[in-house]
């Protein structure tokens, strides 16, 4: 014998227990935010240092190796941060 399941007693069963269904769901979204906060530990970092040149004007020429100078130096030090 086969029995017939209709859609319409699947959904009155849903709805009388749509608060246990409701609670459990809560339930386990608070525990596994809780665990996910507060228990693990995290896995992956980031960092990010951007760096901009502008360009110097003609009228700067003199200042334009010291300020190419300076950069440069920030550059290697950012560098050896990024690898270390």
């Amino acid at each position: 014998m086969e029995e017939v399941i209709k859609l319409e007693d699947i959904l009155k069963v849903v709805k009388k227990r749509a608060l246990g269904i409701v609670s459990a769901s809560l339930l386990g979204l608070g525990t596994a935010a809780v665990i996910s906060y507060f228990v693990m530990e995290k896995q992956y970092t980031s960092e990010v240092q951007m760096i901009a040149k502008l360009p110097s004007a003609n009228n700067e020429q003199m200042n334009s190796n010291l300020n190419d100078v300076n950069f440069n130096l920030q550059m290697i030090n950012t560098y050896k941060d990024m690898m270390g």
